[in-house]
């Protein structure tokens, strides 16, 4: 049975589309089964297509509007076939028949959700056993974080396994952004798993240049930073 992590934020461009990608391929590189489920109103079947062009995209395993994809035999993909459509579609419905569909093929699920689609990210909180809060050390605030946590609170009156497992703080400068683990430290304590990642302009270019990290890791700092995040979930399974 997939163990299954969420990573979360509700707000754009903080790197966790970024994060997930990174470590779906980090755990896949370990000889870890792992389905990357990332569903967002624009990442559509047609962009899959065109970016993932050796993902050999099928029906089997999947329920429409999902599709699945495998890339090779650790790394897989799951996403919508379409744009997100919540008067057609009950999301929340399918979205957990689909996880529960293929959950015992794979070691982990990593799932990655459009801030936008509250409903969807509410239903993967109920089924994962950790979080991932991701943040942008530039906007990080005290605020942000305590909605997530009191998101994942919620979360826990239906899912009691659910826990905070990790922040990552993206675009990290140790001088500037000092404040912010003084913040999370009165927050939440010292004893969270807190990943820093240093800054890089390829971060920027995650939607143009995604099939090109399969081929060939651009972002050497951030992965290198990433594996000790891996390192950490598989010890904790």
């Amino acid at each position: 049975m997939a163990k299954i992590i969420a990573l979360v934020n509700n707000e754009i461009s903080v790197g966790k589309s970024t994060s997930a990608l990174n470590l779906s391929i980090l755990l896949s590189k370990k000889k870890k089964k792992t389905l990357l489920v990332i569903i967002d109103s624009n990442f559509i079947f047609s962009y899959l297509k065109i970016q993932f062009n050796q993902i050999k995209l099928n029906a089997k395993g999947s329920i429409a509007p999902f599709v699945l994809g495998e890339y090779d035999k650790y790394f897989s993909i799951l996403a919508l076939k379409e744009k997100i459509n919540q008067k057609v579609h009950d999301y929340q419905k399918l979205f957990v028949k689909q996880i529960q569909l293929v959950e015992t093929k794979y070691d982990y699920i990593i799932v990655d959700i459009n801030r936008n689609l509250e409903k969807l990210i509410d239903a993967s909180l109920k089924i994962s056993c950790k979080a991932i809060a991701v943040y942008d050390s530039h906007n990080f605030s005290s605020l942000s974080l305590q909605k997530t946590l009191n998101k994942i609170q919620k979360s826990r009156s239906i899912n009691s396994v659910l826990k905070l497992f990790a922040i990552v703080l993206n675009n990290y400068d140790h001088i500037k952004h000092i404040a912010s683990l003084v913040q999370i430290n009165k927050i939440i304590g010292p004893n969270l798993l807190l990943i820093t990642l240093p800054h890089r302009e390829e971060l920027l270019k995650v939607n143009q240049e995604i099939i090109k990290f399969i081929k060939h890791n651009l972002w050497d700092d951030y992965v290198i930073n990433l594996t000790s995040l891996v390192d950490e979930i598989i010890k904790d399974s």
